[in-house]
């Protein structure tokens, strides 16, 4: 990251109260950090957004915290809303027209890649927004999103109490939020010289499936039902390469050092890597026996379930 920032001493700043502030010490306040005006925010919206695998994991660490402290706070704004069924929050954003005709063509289903930044006030929303023509290159848009509360779909709250700027009134949503919009969703105020869209929150089908298929699971057993998943993405994925497997795993090693049978995952992919990339069986060979050999250091642990990956 330094390396990244090396011409911008503001954002090397940044980093070392980053470090000073946030990684040393187990008093974090992920929500906090990730609302100040620094590359923090910058930086994991756009690996989010470009689905860079590698930098996600040089982020782990801060998303990990961050989906944990809004997950906590998502239930607190539940509990505070019990009376309401649905609140609605606001966003104002400049996008190009080939983005506005990019959403005027996702009718139907949207799934957020980013973590989305709203408020409760929508003249708060509209502040830095200005006017924009039809054909003018950038447009101002504002996003009028309703919130089912009774939906099941990854987290989402107001977090003015713990936001670095607490009179914005700002209510945090998780990316993979899944809204529906119709064909009268988003259309041009002549009035107003804005793009308005309304979007609706909609019950998150894939996490239903998830919690059904894991329910009575414990927390080993989801995280490999989950890392299974990581295996399968990566070898599926044409342009991933041995050294992004590499990473990628060595990075959940650092994160859960203790769950050593993740390196027993790493080179079942590295084995399937080689005969899916390379055809190479002699060199699958022995990642196989190294996956083996850590399977069964956990071959009595009911709870991994491990003789299934023996048996393969």
């Amino acid at each position: 990251m330094r390396k990244y920032y090396s011409t911008n001493p503001s954002e090397l700043r940044h980093i070392d109260q980053l470090e000073l502030s946030y990684l040393s010490t187990t008093n974090r306040n992920p929500i906090q950090e990730y609302t100040k005006d620094t590359f923090l925010y910058r930086m994991v919206n756009r690996v989010l957004r470009q689905k860079n695998i590698q930098f996600m994991f040089l982020f782990a660490f801060f998303l990990r915290d961050l989906y944990q402290q809004l997950k906590r706070e998502h239930e607190k704004f539940l509990r505070k809303q019990l009376k309401n069924s649905k609140v609605t929050v606001y966003r104002g954003q400049i996008m190009s027209k080939a983005e506005i005709e990019k959403l005027k063509d996702s009718i139907g289903n949207m799934v957020t890649s980013s973590f989305m930044s709203t408020t409760f006030d929508p003249a708060m929303s509209e502040i830095y927004l200005g006017t924009s023509m039809p054909d003018d290159e950038l447009q101002s848009i504002l996003f009028e999103i309703e919130l089912n509360l009774a939906e099941k779909s990854f987290p989402y709250a107001d977090i003015s109490t713990i936001s670095w700027f607490p009179s914005e009134s700002e209510t945090l949503l998780m990316p993979g939020l899944e809204f529906k919009m119709t064909d009268n969703s988003i259309y041009y105020s002549v009035e107003r010289k804005i793009w308005l869209a309304k979007l609706e929150l909609v019950s998150d089908t894939i996490e239903k499936e998830d919690d059904r298929m894991l329910e009575g699971f414990g927390e080993r057993r989801k995280m490999r039902y989950y890392i299974d998943l990581l295996m399968e993405t990566l070898t599926d994925f044409c342009s991933a390469t041995a050294s992004l497997i590499e990473t990628v795993f060595n990075q959940l090693m650092e994160l859960f050092p203790r769950e050593k049978w993740i390196l027993a995952v790493k080179m079942s992919c590295l084995a399937q890597y080689n005969i899916d990339r390379n055809f190479n069986y002699t060199l699958a060979l022995p990642n196989w026996d190294e996956a083996l050999k850590y399977w069964l250091e956990y071959q009595d642990d009911e709870e991994l379930n491990a003789n299934i990956a023996i048996g393969r």
